[in-house]
Protein backbone atom coordinates (compact mmCIF):
# COMPACT_ATOMS: atom_id res chain seq x y z
CA UNK A 1 0.00 0.00 0.00
CA UNK A 2 1.73 3.38 -1.55
CA UNK A 3 1.74 5.99 1.86
CA UNK A 4 -1.43 8.24 2.31
CA UNK A 5 -0.73 11.39 0.10
CA UNK A 6 0.75 9.65 -2.53
CA UNK A 7 0.67 11.11 -6.15
CA UNK A 8 0.68 9.62 -9.73
CA UNK A 9 1.39 11.02 -12.72
CA UNK A 10 0.77 10.25 -15.99
CA UNK A 11 2.09 11.87 -19.23
CA UNK A 12 -0.23 12.03 -22.62
CA UNK A 13 0.08 14.47 -25.34
CA UNK A 14 -4.07 14.57 -25.30
CA UNK A 15 -6.04 15.73 -23.59
CA UNK A 16 -5.30 15.02 -19.85
CA UNK A 17 -8.68 14.50 -18.49
CA UNK A 18 -9.97 12.42 -21.23
CA UNK A 19 -6.89 9.84 -20.03
CA UNK A 20 -8.38 10.03 -16.49
CA UNK A 21 -10.34 6.62 -17.05
CA UNK A 22 -8.05 4.77 -18.42
CA UNK A 23 -5.65 5.56 -15.81
CA UNK A 24 -8.15 4.73 -13.41
CA UNK A 25 -8.87 1.27 -14.95
CA UNK A 26 -5.24 0.74 -14.75
CA UNK A 27 -4.60 1.64 -11.78
CA UNK A 28 -7.62 -0.67 -10.53
CA UNK A 29 -5.74 -3.94 -12.52
CA UNK A 30 -2.61 -3.52 -10.58
CA UNK A 31 -4.20 -2.90 -7.20
CA UNK A 32 -8.28 -2.56 -6.89
CA UNK A 33 -7.74 -1.59 -3.33
CA UNK A 34 -5.79 1.69 -4.76
CA UNK A 35 -7.75 5.08 -4.02
CA UNK A 36 -7.58 7.26 -6.74
CA UNK A 37 -9.77 10.49 -5.22
CA UNK A 38 -8.59 13.12 -7.83
CA UNK A 39 -7.79 13.44 -11.34
CA UNK A 40 -6.21 16.77 -11.84
CA UNK A 41 -3.45 18.28 -14.64
CA UNK A 42 0.20 18.90 -13.82
CA UNK A 43 -0.21 22.32 -13.78
CA UNK A 44 -3.18 22.13 -11.45
CA UNK A 45 -0.81 20.21 -8.96
CA UNK A 46 1.62 22.53 -9.43
CA UNK A 47 -0.58 25.18 -8.62
CA UNK A 48 -1.74 24.27 -5.89
CA UNK A 49 1.16 22.83 -4.16
CA UNK A 50 3.30 25.92 -5.19
CA UNK A 51 -0.39 28.45 -3.98
CA UNK A 52 1.56 29.47 -0.20
CA UNK A 53 5.15 29.69 -1.88
CA UNK A 54 3.18 32.74 -4.40
CA UNK A 55 1.57 34.08 -1.60
CA UNK A 56 4.74 34.53 0.56
CA UNK A 57 6.80 35.54 -2.62
CA UNK A 58 3.81 38.47 -3.38
CA UNK A 59 3.59 39.80 0.71
CA UNK A 60 8.00 39.55 0.42
CA UNK A 61 7.26 42.23 -2.80
CA UNK A 62 4.94 43.61 -1.39
CA UNK A 63 7.27 44.18 2.11
CA UNK A 64 10.23 45.15 -0.11
CA UNK A 65 8.31 47.73 -1.75
CA UNK A 66 7.32 49.50 1.19
CA UNK A 67 11.01 49.14 2.78
CA UNK A 68 11.99 50.52 -0.94
CA UNK A 69 9.27 53.41 -0.01
CA UNK A 70 10.82 53.78 3.77
CA UNK A 71 14.47 53.89 2.80
CA UNK A 72 13.69 57.00 -0.34
CA UNK A 73 11.76 58.82 2.42
CA UNK A 74 14.49 58.51 4.85
CA UNK A 75 16.78 59.20 1.77
CA UNK A 76 15.07 62.51 1.09
CA UNK A 77 15.02 63.37 4.70
CA UNK A 78 19.01 62.90 4.98
CA UNK A 79 19.95 64.87 1.90
CA UNK A 80 17.79 67.57 2.54
CA UNK A 81 19.11 67.97 6.12
CA UNK A 82 23.01 67.98 4.43
CA UNK A 83 21.58 70.99 2.22
CA UNK A 84 19.60 72.49 4.88
CA UNK A 85 22.76 72.66 7.32
CA UNK A 86 24.88 74.27 4.26
CA UNK A 87 22.18 77.50 4.09
CA UNK A 88 24.28 79.60 4.86
CA UNK A 89 27.07 78.34 3.03
CA UNK A 90 25.10 78.54 -0.47
CA UNK A 91 24.29 82.07 0.09
CA UNK A 92 28.09 82.93 0.92
CA UNK A 93 28.80 81.89 -2.12
CA UNK A 94 26.05 83.34 -4.01
CA UNK A 95 26.40 86.62 -2.25
CA UNK A 96 31.06 86.30 -3.02
CA UNK A 97 29.57 85.32 -7.38
CA UNK A 98 29.35 81.92 -7.46
CA UNK A 99 27.40 80.93 -10.41
CA UNK A 100 23.86 78.32 -9.03
CA UNK A 101 25.32 75.74 -11.14
CA UNK A 102 28.28 75.30 -9.64
CA UNK A 103 26.59 75.26 -5.96
CA UNK A 104 24.33 72.90 -7.19
CA UNK A 105 27.56 71.02 -8.74
CA UNK A 106 29.38 70.91 -5.74
CA UNK A 107 26.38 69.90 -3.35
CA UNK A 108 25.43 67.03 -6.32
CA UNK A 109 29.21 65.62 -6.14
CA UNK A 110 28.57 64.64 -2.57
CA UNK A 111 25.39 63.69 -2.56
CA UNK A 112 25.91 61.20 -5.45
CA UNK A 113 29.62 60.57 -3.55
CA UNK A 114 27.30 59.36 -0.35
CA UNK A 115 24.98 57.96 -2.61
CA UNK A 116 27.83 55.73 -4.62
CA UNK A 117 29.35 54.26 -0.95
CA UNK A 118 25.68 53.17 0.01
CA UNK A 119 25.03 51.80 -3.28
CA UNK A 120 28.25 49.53 -3.40
CA UNK A 121 28.40 48.58 0.18
CA UNK A 122 24.82 47.67 -0.10
CA UNK A 123 25.31 45.58 -3.25
CA UNK A 124 28.20 43.52 -2.08
CA UNK A 125 26.65 42.85 1.07
CA UNK A 126 23.21 42.00 -0.93
CA UNK A 127 25.47 39.64 -3.10
CA UNK A 128 27.08 38.35 -0.38
CA UNK A 129 23.97 37.37 1.76
CA UNK A 130 21.88 35.80 -1.49
CA UNK A 131 25.14 33.05 -1.52
CA UNK A 132 24.94 32.92 2.40
CA UNK A 133 21.07 32.18 2.22
CA UNK A 134 21.57 29.90 -0.60
CA UNK A 135 24.11 27.86 0.89
CA UNK A 136 22.07 27.46 3.91
CA UNK A 137 18.71 26.95 2.53
CA UNK A 138 18.82 24.71 -0.63
CA UNK A 139 14.88 25.12 -1.21
CA UNK A 140 16.00 28.83 -1.81
CA UNK A 141 18.54 28.30 -4.51
CA UNK A 142 16.48 28.33 -7.30
CA UNK A 143 15.34 31.52 -6.40
CA UNK A 144 18.21 32.80 -5.28
CA UNK A 145 20.12 31.67 -8.52
CA UNK A 146 17.48 33.04 -10.54
CA UNK A 147 17.84 36.16 -9.39
CA UNK A 148 21.37 36.23 -9.54
CA UNK A 149 21.90 35.02 -12.95
CA UNK A 150 23.47 37.27 -15.99
CA UNK A 151 20.20 37.31 -17.72
CA UNK A 152 18.52 39.02 -14.65
CA UNK A 153 20.92 42.10 -14.79
CA UNK A 154 18.16 44.56 -14.99
CA UNK A 155 16.84 43.31 -12.21
CA UNK A 156 19.72 43.78 -9.90
CA UNK A 157 20.24 47.38 -11.00
CA UNK A 158 16.40 48.65 -10.55
CA UNK A 159 16.51 48.87 -7.01
CA UNK A 160 19.52 50.45 -6.85
CA UNK A 161 19.01 52.92 -9.69
CA UNK A 162 15.47 54.11 -8.17
CA UNK A 163 17.48 55.34 -4.75
CA UNK A 164 20.31 56.63 -6.92
CA UNK A 165 17.84 58.43 -9.09
CA UNK A 166 15.49 59.27 -5.90
CA UNK A 167 18.43 60.41 -3.65
CA UNK A 168 19.41 62.90 -6.42
CA UNK A 169 16.10 64.34 -6.87
CA UNK A 170 16.10 64.72 -3.06
CA UNK A 171 19.31 66.46 -3.42
CA UNK A 172 18.44 68.79 -5.81
CA UNK A 173 15.36 69.68 -4.88
CA UNK A 174 16.10 71.63 -1.45
CA UNK A 175 18.97 72.99 -3.36
CA UNK A 176 15.98 75.40 -4.84
CA UNK A 177 15.79 77.21 -1.62
CA UNK A 178 18.34 77.92 -0.53
CA UNK A 179 19.81 79.10 -3.26
CA UNK A 180 17.02 80.06 -5.74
Amino acid sequence: MPPSGATYAVMTDGDPQALAPAARKALAAIDPTLPLDTVETYAQLMHDSLIGLIYASVLLVVDALIALLLAAIGIFGVMANLVGERTREIGVRLAMGARREDVLGLILRRASWLTGMGVGIGLLLAFGLAHGVANCFTACVPAILWFLAPSRLHCRHCIPGKLVSGTEGSTYRPHGRPAG
